[in-house]
């Protein structure tokens, strides 16, 4: 339509307490970032694929944080036996 691509992606989280959470997003083919609020907020997501299928980074914000690791599933088939 004759818009060049952003920069960033936004979006927002309705909560069932009526809390409207609002972050942005770069991501590329190595990883993503996400800012809790506008780009270059102190709370931050931030994590790199280390390989085809799985994402590992952490949640970070002033006074703590928590790692994590993502993996890709097979569209949802379970591969146990019955």
């Amino acid at each position: 339509m004759g818009v060049a691509p952003a920069d960033v992606m936004t979006s927002r989280l309705y909560t069932d307490r009526g809390d409207t959470l609002s972050y942005t997003h770069e991501v590329d083919d190595k990883g993503v970032t996400s800012w809790f609020g506008p780009k270059g907020s102190a709370t931050l997501f931030k994590a790199r694929w280390i390989d085809d299928n799985t994402l590992t980074g952490a949640w970070e914000w002033p006074g703590g944080g928590y790692k994590l690791t993502l993996s890709r599933t097979n569209g949802g088939q379970s591969k146990a036996k019955r």
